[in-house]
């Protein structure tokens, strides 16, 4: 029997992308149903799009998240009955409200319905899958996902409205150090891609690279500065920032700032933001390439920003 999935979607949509694309590959899902709220039904309109692109049947819900919890309840054991005559249906509440949550626990008590739980935290992503058993839940199992679920172009489609290539910006040694920072990642990552330009509810942002290594994603702003000036770097960090705030690119992308020049200030101010600060202050415009030295510098910080040390990948 092919599997159902009801998916409680919520700000972000990385809980529901991820355990279906695992899903689809293994358990044969056929059908997902997108349970949304008015706050979430952008997210849950760019989720549909991408997953009916991969041949998923796809139902979209709208339900109040803040409201009582047995009606809620109630609509997901009607979800769950319209389905299971033809699939095996599992609940997937991890990315939503805690009322939504509690919603979809108390469905799954009512119906013994299964339901999983995505873990991220640490350099492993983890499906957790649990039954209901006499009233209570067990754990079935526990499985890592597989490292080659996403692209970054699903991750894209799944967080904004739109994305397309920028025009390279700034002056002719600003380029030359984002194509040299391209060229030192691109053999040392899973996936990479350069200037691109994210729509989100009308306002567009900037980055200069995107980098995948497995399942996770980072940004990377690139500044170059002249004659070791470290003016303007403010200004980076606050460009890396909106890029990758929680309704543009989310929680779950990994933020860095790579420049030529070393300022403890800036690098003390990225460390508060919890951006990665890296500093290739030998980079020569006139080679247009990274010293190995400055390479191995870059590769390793990048990984570890991205939750990956050389054991863990």
């Amino acid at each position: 029997m092919s599997t159902a999935m009801v998916a409680l979607v919520g700000e972000q949509p990385m809980p529901v992308l991820l355990p279906v694309k695992l899903y689809t590959r293994k358990y044969d899902l056929k059908s997902v149903v997108l349970v949304f709220t008015a706050r979430t039904k952008r997210v849950s309109r760019n989720l549909r799009k991408l997953l009916q692109e991969a041949g998923l049947s796809v139902l979209e819900k709208e339900v109040d998240a803040y409201g009582n919890i047995a009606p809620l309840s109630s609509q997901l054991v009607e979800l769950y009955s319209e389905l299971s005559g033809s699939h095996a249906v599992e609940y997937n509440p991890t990315g939503a409200t805690k009322l939504m949550a509690i919603a979809a626990y108390d469905a799954a008590l009512r119906t013994g319905g299964d339901f999983i739980y995505l873990q991220t935290e640490g350099p492993e992503d983890v499906i957790h899958r649990y039954s209901m058993e006499s009233g209570q839940p067990r754990l079935l199992r526990k499985e890592n996902l597989p490292r080659d679920l996403i692209n970054i172009h699903e991750y894209l489609a799944a967080y904004t409205d739109e994305y397309s290539s920028s025009k390279p910006q700034g002056n002719e040694k600003g380029r030359a150090f984002e194509e040299a920072i391209r060229s030192a990642l691109e053999e040392e990552v899973d996936e990479i891609m350069f200037r691109k330009s994210l729509k989100v509810k009308r306002s567009s942002f900037e980055v200069d690279v995107i980098v995948r290594i497995g399942n996770r994603i980072g940004a990377i702003e690139a500044k170059f500065k002249d004659r070791g000036k470290a003016k303007g770097m403010k200004e980076a960090i606050g460009q890396i920032m909106t890029a990758t705030a929680r309704e543009v690119l989310g929680i779950y992308t990994s933020r860095m700032l790579v420049t030529n020049v070393w300022d403890p200030n800036i690098e003390k101010l990225a460390y508060d933001f919890r951006i990665t600060f890296v500093a290739l202050t030998d980079f020569d415009p006139d080679q247009k390439t990274l010293s190995p030295e400055s390479k191995t510098l870059l590769v390793s910080q990048t990984r570890k920003a991205m939750g990956y040390g050389n054991d863990n990948y």
